[in-house]
């Protein structure tokens, strides 16, 4: 099965998908672009106003990784998925149906 990394950026932008051969490996590239975000964002505001805030969400079938801007409350996002998923499956069900 082949494995793909959806990067969606906070600004609406969106990489094209990559491919993997393992979910590991998609898994690993997912966490090493998002710590290289993290520092980016951080550098670039050369304040304090920029905390940015990780989740790390690794299920059976898919992974995310969330980085939260919390100086304008927006989110950039690493999904890790089967390659046979659509757009859709990215978001996770409560974001959806907001509560």
């Amino acid at each position: 099965m082949k494995w793909l990394l959806k990067i969606s950026y906070s600004w609406g932008d969106e990489e094209p998908y990559q491919e993997f051969n393992s979910f590991e490996e998609a898994w690993d590239t997912a966490k090493k672009d998002a710590c290289n975000e993290a520092e980016i964002a951080s550098i670039e505001a050369n304040d304090e106003t920029c905390e940015i805030g990780l989740t790390f969400e690794k299920e059976e079938d898919r992974g995310r990784i969330s980085l939260h801007y919390t100086y304008d409350n927006s989110y950039c996002y690493y999904d890790v998925l089967p390659q046979e998923v659509t757009d859709t499956d990215c978001i996770r069900q409560s974001e959806k149906n907001p509560s």
